[in-house]
């Protein structure tokens, strides 16, 4: 066949390596491997028997590039010099003399020659200012994993984890690429922690789901790669397990820690099943305690402030609406977050047992403020994502995301590349489930404090309660009702005490 560009990309891959030859060229063609990878190879005879050598990876060396090449290899024949000796000789003499910063020259150019260059931009950045000033007139064979190590750590030791995340993974790719194109033997990155976490990432969204995987990217992305990121997986002891939860807890989160240990148990059983490793370091080991519980709650004035921020705070509408819903009806972010048409039923709300946190299902009172924050009348999920709603997909906001646009407003801290901006709600911190608690605090306040925990749907398992059936409706509709009463009240600035508890009997 006669190549073109357009050709050549539309060659698609099988199990097996072939190759496709150019009519016009002798000996000329492209070896297409499993993984889709394409390289330019040259078929000839020397001494009387076959020969073949490598003139470079598709696209990095595009098809005039390797015709030229080939011409050459041919004028070598011609003057009675193998062309592929040749050419190891100068692939020796490279791998003797080239620089990380020529390293990096070539691995960028051969990054933004791809269909998807989108990356190309962030390791470009990430190189030229981590890893060029350290590196760069160092020969790239001399890096050691010892470098890679110490030069991450100096980056995180600087505060800039992420920049230490984004630079690690830029050093990842462009050593392999040097491996893969005969510019270094090994790769000084082989086997890191980095490497396990995108395995065990990749597996998890294959069969975990979207969620779970994207819980278990942020929780290792932001606890373990900084700390754990450039060492080598069989190198992490059960003294490495035990320093990362204290590490976590000496911020004050008791419960994160707890979180990110059954991560971290979890990806090193997976190591243990593919063979990376032959014992988990985290064998005998046991989360630490439980945090107890927070007391964390809003005052009156601080749900003034609150309510009133929202509008212009860093956040979705579906968000913003959650928030204020939680703090409303009292009812947990997950289960607010996830709220579907289905479940309305008129001036009731009833969350299906699969959604709530002891599998009963529990019917919420919707009152004329609740009512307008969920958009009663639309169909299907009342609060849709932002970067779903009107697809076929449509899913829900998260309860996730609804911590993180919270923290964002309260503490003016943006996620993405360290941004620092103004804070848009001027409070203490607090979470989404403080909201949920600050809704119990004041309905007791109001007199209402025998019917919280029905709104909360707490579990009773007295044997009073397992005989008791009564399904206190009209109760939590009072209750609920001059809650909502005093958060308008509380809203538009009028005085504490305004609001008249309604009675709990009768």
């Amino acid at each position: 066949m006669k190549f073109i560009d357009r050709s050549i990309q539309a060659i698609k891959p099988t199990d097996k390596t072939f190759e496709v030859w150019e009519t016009g060229y002798k000996g000329f063609g492209v070896r297409i491997r499993p993984t889709g990878r394409k390289s330019w190879v040259f078929l000839y005879r020397f001494g009387g028997k076959p020969r073949r050598m490598t003139l470079g990876e598709y696209p990095y060396i595009t098809l005039a590039e390797a015709h030229v090449k080939h011409a050459a290899a041919c004028q070598l024949l011609k003057n009675g010099v193998d062309p592929g000796a040749l050419e190891q000789e100068v692939k020796q003499d490279q791998k003797q003399t080239t620089t990380i910063d020529e390293l990096i020259g070539k691995f960028i150019k051969h990054c933004k020659a791809q269909k998807d260059c989108r990356g190309a931009t962030d390791f470009e950045e990430s190189l030229k200012a981590e890893v060029s000033p350290v590196w760069g007139t160092s020969r790239a064979k001399d890096i050691t994993h010892r470098d890679v190590v110490t030069l991450h750590d100096s980056i995180n030791e600087r505060g800039a984890t992420s920049l230490g995340r984004n630079a690690l993974e830029a050093i990842r790719a462009m050593f392999k690429f040097a491996v893969e194109t005969g510019t270094v033997e090994t790769n000084p990155c082989d086997g890191i922690v980095d490497d396990l976490i995108d395995s065990f990432i990749k597996s998890c969204r294959e069969y975990k789901g979207n969620r779970t995987y994207a819980e278990y990217e942020r929780n290792l992305k932001k606890d373990v790669s900084p700390v754990w990121g450039s060492l080598k997986i069989r190198d992490i002891t059960r003294r490495d397990v035990i320093a990362l939860q204290d590490r976590i807890i000496e911020r004050g989160a008791i419960n994160q820690s707890r979180q990110v240990f059954k991560i971290v148990r979890r990806m090193f059983n997976y190591a243990v099943e593919e063979a990376m490793i032959d014992f988990s370091p985290c064998l005998g080991i046991k989360p630490k305690a439980k945090e107890t519980a927070k007391d964390r709650f809003l005052s009156e004035e601080e749900i003034r402030i609150f309510w009133n921020s929202l509008q212009g705070a860093y956040m979705s509408d579906p968000v913003r609406r959650a928030l204020k819903l939680v703090l409303v009806t009292g009812q947990r972010p997950g289960e607010v977050a996830g709220a579907h048409s289905s479940e309305i039923d008129g001036d009731w709300w009833t969350i299906p047992g699969e959604r709530t946190k002891n599998k009963r299902s529990h019917r919420v009172f919707l009152s004329p403020l609740a009512k307008q924050l969920f958009g009663v009348g639309r169909i299907g999920y009342l609060l849709p994502s932002p970067f779903s709603e009107g697809t076929d997909d449509e899913e829900p906001i998260t309860p996730l995301g609804m911590a993180k646009a919270l923290r964002r407003s309260l503490t003016g801290r943006e996620q993405y590349k360290g941004k620092i901006k103004e804070p848009t709600i001027k409070l203490p911190e607090f979470t989404p489930h403080d909201l949920r608690r600050t809704a119990a605090t004041h309905m007791g306040k109001l007199g209402f404090s025998g019917i919280v925990g029905k709104i909360l749907n707490h579990t009773d398992n007295s044997v009073t309660a397992i005989y008791n059936q009564y399904d206190f409706d009209k109760e939590k509709k009072r209750a609920l009702l001059a809650w909502s009463r005093k958060i308008e009240e509380l809203a538009s600035g009028k005085s504490a005490g305004t609001v008249v508890a309604f009675p709990q009997t009768g």
